[in-house]
């Protein structure tokens, strides 16, 4: 998909094989274990999420150096015409503090529940535009019926509303999503 897609007032697209399959096969071969604390510092522990972070590139050029030359480039100038082309919109910049960024791995018996993202970068001052994310996920299984993105802009609770969109964890697929209106 090369365009946004509309769902209830959220746009959004998606892109399967977003990595050739030779850089997918390194990054997934890279990717941390969950217990690696040399690379997650950031623990996230609260109602919404338990979920691991590491935005600090020094720590993924020395554990993941292909997850990391592949989050410095979607982050880059390089990259940053064709998110304005998919998006239709020539304000978009890069955020140099990863803010939120970075690799995330959901550990055993963790989540990631309905949230709402913020509005405003709380380093930048800025209008937040767009996220990107990339699902790295070899070994996951249609069966578990979890995982999904659902994009919704009402939700009452952990409960989407029916017209909501979901994109299914698939290894591979990037989506790309507005996450204000």
């Amino acid at each position: 998909a090369d365009t946004f897609k509309r769902c209830t007032g959220i746009r959004y697209c998606t892109i399967d094989n977003f990595l050739s399959e030779d850089i997918l096969a390194q990054v997934n071969g890279e990717f941390p274990a969950w217990s690696n604390d040399a690379v997650w510092h950031c623990r996230y522990s609260n109602p919404l999420e338990e979920k691991l972070a590491c935005s600090d590139m020094e720590r993924l050029d020395a554990h993941a150096p292909t997850l990391s030359r592949v989050l410095r480039y979607l982050n880059s100038p390089e990259f940053l015409p064709y998110l304005r082309q998919i998006a239709g919109d020539d304000d978009l910049h890069q955020d140099p503090t990863l803010h939120g960024a970075g690799a995330h791995c959901i550990p055993p018996g963790g989540h990631l529940d309905m949230h709402v993202d913020y509005s405003v970068h709380p380093v930048l001052h800025r209008q937040r535009k767009l996220n990107l994310l990339l699902y790295l996920t070899p070994n996951w299984r249609a069966e578990w019926h979890t995982g999904d993105l659902w994009l919704t802009e009402t939700f009452t609770g952990n409960c989407a509303v029916p017209s909501a969109d979901a994109i299914s964890v698939c290894n591979n697929r990037c989506a790309i999503f507005e996450p204000t209106d």
